[in-house]
């Protein structure tokens, strides 16, 4: 049977390997690079500007293909997507496009279908940073859901006891005067606030 300080080493250099890598999957840069990079390119993409939208169908293709054009570049081991799957981001995230008069789906068909050529062009910029925006979020909540759904009590506590001691100048002294079993429960918030 194992001894209580080899339990306790071993659940400190459990913690102290999980801190380490949900840090480095929060690190801006690994996040720029994995969400941002890929949108940023796929908007760089003078052939993904199609001019004058006079259809619906020529609105849909064209915000399809930028999507598509944005997953394969995000995904490079798929090595095609399937229309629908594609069809279908391209519209739930055209419901959060913000034009300059009107959001939503309906919005960014009519402002593609303006006069001027441009306007298409704004409305995969306007789509590009819905993307990001809820590329992030499903980043946070999976990263969430593996910090507060896998680890155990006693790793949870101990992640928060070495965050603290690596983090203590940066944090109010309210929190690091805090006991580590006090603010296991919002472990991720606290790293995520480390974090930035």
């Amino acid at each position: 049977m194992p001894s209580l300080n080899w339990t306790r080493f071993e659940t400190q250099r459990r913690a102290s390997r999980l801190l380490d890598a949900l840090l480095a999957e929060l690190d801006e840069n690994k996040i720029a690079a994995e969400i941002d990079a890929p949108i940023d390119e796929a908007l760089a993409d003078p052939d993904l500007f199609p001019g004058h939208i006079t259809t619906y169908t020529d609105f849909l293709r064209a915000t399809a293909a930028f999507v598509e054009r944005v997953n394969r570049a995000a995904c490079r081991d798929r090595a095609s997507l399937a229309a629908p799957i594609t069809l279908d981001e391209t519209v739930a995230s055209l419901g959060g496009y913000q034009g300059p008069t009107a959001w939503g789906h309906d919005a960014a068909v009519v402002d593609a279908r303006r006069d001027d050529g441009a306007w298409v062009g704004l409305v995969l910029l306007r789509l590009g940073e819905v993307m990001k925006a809820a590329r992030r979020d499903a980043r946070w909540r999976r990263l969430e859901a593996q910090c507060t759904q896998g680890i155990d009590w006693k790793t949870r506590c101990e992640m928060v006891r070495i965050l603290m001691e690596r983090a203590r100048r940066s944090l109010p002294h309210e929190l690091t005067s805090c006991p580590p079993e006090q603010l296991a429960g919002h472990l991720f918030e606290l790293v995520r606030t480390v974090a930035q």
